[in-house]
């Protein structure tokens, strides 16, 4: 009812500025509002069944106005002009709504035409400029992140090794490899329990064929320097890790200049990993 009540109201409202303008403009009045209703109820671009009540205000209302006014008209005109109203009320409103058909079937073919483009370039091969363009964001984005706390294939090797070194008269010592993300250091133990000589260098991996290769870069000797030489600490190991041991083989090159091929096993301390 609250429904049926506002539709009453409007149509009241409407048959009386209708009136209004037919009023004060005559039937050019009529007309032009014939034309513009038209013209906004096609806007809407909905179809209701109240839009044949609305189309037949105006002649309805140019009609009342003829019927109980005197004018010059004749019969004829009398008929003409209420089918003018209401033929200006289809006319704009059939107008208005073809518009508005071609502008959606217009964005609704951009719209087409802007995915078929897009699957048209997902699906082209990349060229040599687009391959630069992605290798360089690539490398942005691994440049933005943290550092890792060491070279992941350093890992296995974290941790203390140590290996008793042979004397005359048995055992004179000890040698202990500890290894700190990518820091080396190598120590000579005497008996004693104090170290002889102390190396320090940063390590890097590489490999060989099937060999992986253990490299000490920028060694530096610490004091003291009593007993070893500075062969003690080649510049590059061949090493294999099997369980808690560590296998070392250095000198092995051509070039060696004379150095005595090595091949040392270190065992890995309790309670490191």
């Amino acid at each position: 009812m609250r429904t049926l009540g506002k539709q009453i109201g409007l149509g009241v409202a409407l048959v009386f500025s209708v009136a209004l303008v037919t009023l004060l403009f005559t039937f050019l009045g009529t007309i032009a509002a014939a034309a513009l209703v038209g013209m906004m109820a096609g806007a809407t671009r909905k179809w209701r069944w109240q839009i044949i009540l609305v189309s037949l205000v105006f002649p309805g209302v140019i009609a009342g106005f003829m019927h109980f006014t005197k004018t010059n008209l004749t019969a004829q005109q009398n008929i003409v002009l209420p089918l003018v109203c209401f033929g200006s009320f289809w006319l704009t409103y059939l107008l208005t709504c073809a518009l508005g058909y071609f502008e959606k079937r217009e964005t609704s073919a951009a719209e087409s035409a802007g995915k078929l483009a897009a699957r048209n370039e997902a699906a082209r091969p990349a060229t040599a400029a687009d391959t630069v363009a992605e290798a360089s964001v690539t490398a942005a984005a691994l440049a933005g992140r943290p550092k890792p706390l060491c070279d992941p294939d350093l890992a296995e090797l974290q941790g203390t090794w140590s290996e008793e070194t042979a004397g005359v008269n048995g055992p004179s010592g000890r040698k202990v490899i500890e290894v700190v993300r990518d820091k080396l250091a190598l120590s000579i133990v005497g008996l004693d329990g104090r170290a002889q000589a102390v190396w320090r260098g940063d390590v890097r991996l590489e490999t060989l064929g099937p060999f992986k290769i253990l490299k000490v870069l920028d060694c530096q000797a610490r004091a003291p320097m009593v007993s070893a030489g500075p062969a003690d600490l080649p510049e590059a190991w061949i090493y294999k890790i099997a369980g808690q041991r560590l296998v070392l083989a250095s000198n092995l090159e051509v070039d060696a200049d004379g150095r005595v091929p090595r091949i040392e096993t270190y065992t890995r301390l309790q309670g490191q990993r």
